[in-house]
């Protein structure tokens, strides 16, 4: 199992929690677990540009297997708690046909008999991808970008929501997610990644 750290400074923590309030006082989401090193992981960089970018949608079930393995030893945490994916913005949904972050949360809640399937995010506005810009660029360009359906108001109310997306880089798109899931009521977030670096996997 990967070693998880603190999302905000890297020092090692088992959790993935932050290790301080200097830390996380910048964040929204309570813990980030990290599946794979996207940054030393050719073959994850490989295998998400295919996902992501050649549309092979097939591969979501076996990289359902590596966050199944990876989160296991967190789930017991997480009995009903909430899966949500990161939302794509409708106009990429669907020139891609799918959210990849979408067929990765479903994967897992049909594995995890305590997370429920909740696609409750919008992305209001299409704004630059976040894999194109600069770390300084990615912390404001998803600034009020993400909200709640309207057919989930009240339903977050006091829930654990565990946020499930492919890559987390600056984690500002957690970030916002979670700023969202916590104006809806959510009492604690936690983001689970495939993968967590700074390479760009569309280079």
């Amino acid at each position: 199992m990967k070693n998880q750290d603190c999302p905000s400074c890297r020092r090692k923590n088992p959790t993935g929690v932050f290790c301080s309030f200097a830390c996380g006082k910048d964040f929204n989401f309570e813990q980030l677990v990290v599946c794979l090193d996207y940054g030393r992981n050719a073959l994850l960089r490989d295998l998400l540009r295919l996902f992501k970018y050649n549309f092979s949608k097939e591969l979501a079930e076996n990289l359902g297997r590596v966050m199944k393995w990876q989160f296991a030893p967190f789930s017991h945490n997480f009995i009903d708690a909430v899966l949500v994916p990161v939302p794509l913005h409708k106009s990429r949904l669907a020139y891609r046909g799918f959210n990849q972050a979408g067929l990765l949360a479903q994967y897992l809640a049909g594995t995890f008999s305590g997370l429920t399937l909740c696609d409750c995010l919008i992305r209001r506005e299409r704004r630059y991808e976040q894999a194109k810009l600069k770390r300084e660029e990615r912390l404001k360009n998803l600034d009020g970008v993400m909200e709640l359906r309207t057919a989930y108001k009240g339903f977050l109310k006091n829930k654990v929501v565990v946020l499930v997306d492919d890559v987390a880089t600056t984690c500002s798109t957690l970030n916002e997610c979670s700023r969202a899931l916590k104006n809806a009521g959510a009492s604690y977030v936690c983001g689970l990644v495939l993968g967590r670096g700074f390479a760009k996997i569309n280079a």
